[in-house]
């Protein structure tokens, strides 16, 4: 049953707000970490307007899961009893589609609130957003929307504004070079809504990790990646690299971790972790305020033993670190990362000699692979020393890289958003269609990543060229090697104390998912 709610209410408020402080509410789709709208809506909140943030739908790693209707009338529930001015929309391009439709429903029921959309989508496609809304954040949506909060305005750097038939598209700003001018996140006013259900609570309180982001920019420039846009979206607009400072990060865990009972263990999201000498001491100083185990994202470059052997005694557990491909020219040649093989290995090895976790995470069903390119992959994984855990992804190609523009302009893909999966199937899915050349070397990536598995017997079934055009027991193998791995790595971090029983069940349910679609 379709509500239909009393605008008047909405409207006599949007005319009031010259007398009275507007309302601001921030709505996450998929995406329970958010890092823009959490920063957003702090720094507005401390600017002394009333804020609310709801977090629609959790992310999810195969796929883009569409909303219930009872899901979007809790969502349209809470509209109505906020009663906001403005409402304020992060999306990624993966749930471009199903955030347009809710959109749409939204003008329809509350014609009177002003929709901003911002977040990675809205950057990189601002044209594509502005025929949804009136507003576009292009970048950092900080003092972009507390100015348009101030006076609303058409000339506000940064947005991109739909006025009376004619779209203005305003200069971008500098890039914000202090970080630590931000206010900590605020933890309150706010819900999720999952599975039917709405919770009236931050998200982050029924997760054992907590996320967290010390820089934003990342400094390299990998084909597949939007950063490969981003770079030259911002030239000339100051550091596309800037940290916060080893204190303003400490001061933020700790209010996390006093605010939230249940916090195991602390994951650094940052592209590439500080290497930076200077900060990284002081945050090792500083870090053992906190006491938890804590994960950090690396690139084989920036790997340094001396760095790594400190970080793991101030508590470091896990390292997730792109490989993307063993072979060495795909690496170089199509995917713009310039590790040699030889880089990779010593990562690796120095990762083995201090007993530090890791991930190497790897893209498959990339059109550009040829049959050697696939052997060679295959061989230079093997040499990876073990235990490790290969997180296997399907390459999706997002609007505007490097690869996906080089994909279009040679014909490989008609559009964005096109690859084996698709949109919204982030994991790897044996499932999928593809070549059976693509399907065989699948299997035996996912077969490498069982440390149970001897490479010995992985070596063995290479030699077995019936497996090459029969790839049902090479599938049956990998999806039982699998669904063992899901609960040997949940059951070492319940025994670690780094995840809680009810994450894992999470995970575990995730999986299920992920293997059934």
């Amino acid at each position: 049953m379709i509500r239909l709610y009393d605008n008047r209410r909405l409207n006599y408020i949007n005319k009031s707000i010259k007398t009275n402080k507007p309302k601001i509410l921030f709505i996450a789709f998929y995406d329970y970490g958010a890092f823009g709208i959490r920063s957003i809506q702090s720094f507005i909140k401390s600017k002394g307007y009333e804020t609310y943030t709801i977090f629609f739908k959790e992310d999810m790693s195969n796929r883009i899961l569409e909303p219930t209707d009872n899901e979007k009338e809790m969502l349209f529930d809470k509209i109505h009893l906020f009663c906001p001015n403005i409402i304020c929309i992060s999306l990624r391009s993966p749930q471009f589609k199903v955030v347009s439709k809710i959109n749409k429903l939204i003008k329809e029921r509350f014609p009177g609130i002003t929709i901003i959309w911002g977040g990675t989508h809205a950057t990189i496609c601002p044209e594509v957003c502005i025929e949804h809304v009136d507003y576009v954040c292009v970048g950092e949506g900080e003092y972009p929307l507390l100015e348009f909060i101030k006076k609303p305005s058409a000339d506000i750097k940064n947005f991109w504004v739909r006025k009376d038939g004619k779209i203005i598209k305003n200069e971008l700003r500098p890039l914000i070079q202090d970080l630590d001018a931000f206010p900590i996140p605020d933890y309150t006013n706010r819900c999720y809504i999952e599975d039917n259900k709405l919770i009236e609570e931050d998200p982050i309180a029924k997760l054992s990790k907590y996320q967290i982001m010390a820089c934003r920019g990342c400094p390299f420039r990998c084909s597949f990646c939007s950063n490969s846009y981003l770079h030259g979206l911002f030239k000339g607009k100051g550091n596309y690299i800037r940290r916060r400072s080893a204190n303003h990060v400490i001061k933020e865990l700790l209010h996390a971790k006093k605010t939230f009972k249940n916090i195991k263990v602390i994951s650094f999201l940052d592209e590439v972790f500080a290497f930076d000498k200077e900060w990284l001491n002081g945050f090792i100083k500083e870090y053992k305020k906190i006491n938890l185990p804590f994960r950090i994202e690396l690139h084989p470059s920036k790997v340094d033993e001396g760095n790594i052997k400190l970080l793991k005694n101030a508590g470091l557990s896990l390292v997730t670190m792109g490989i993307q491909c063993g072979s060495q020219r795909i690496r170089s040649e199509i995917f713009n990362r310039f590790t040699p093989d030889e880089q990779i290995l010593k990562a690796a090895n120095i990762f083995k000699k201090h007993k530090i976790s890791v991930n190497y995470d790897i893209i498959l069903d990339n059109p550009y692979e040829t049959p050697k390119d696939m052997a060679d992959s295959i061989n230079m994984l093997l040499k990876l020393p073990r235990p490790y855990r290969l997180v296997l992804y399907s390459l999706n190609n997002f609007p505007k890289t490097e690869l996906t523009q080089r994909m279009i302009a040679d014909g490989t893909i008609s559009k964005y958003g096109t690859g084996v999966q698709g949109f919204g199937r982030w994991g790897m899915s044996l499932k999928s269609k593809r070549s059976k050349e693509s399907l065989y070397y699948n299997c035996i990536v996912s077969l490498l990543s069982s440390n149970f598995i001897p490479k010995l017997m992985i070596r063995h079934l290479l030699k077995i060229s019936f497996l090459k055009k029969h790839t049902q027991p090479l599938i049956i193998l990998s999806r039982i090697s699998r669904e063992l791995n899901v609960m040997i790595y949940g059951t070492k971090f319940i025994l670690k104390g780094e995840v809680s029983f009810a994450m894992f069940r999470q995970y575990v349910k995730n999986y299920i998912s992920k293997i059934r679609n």
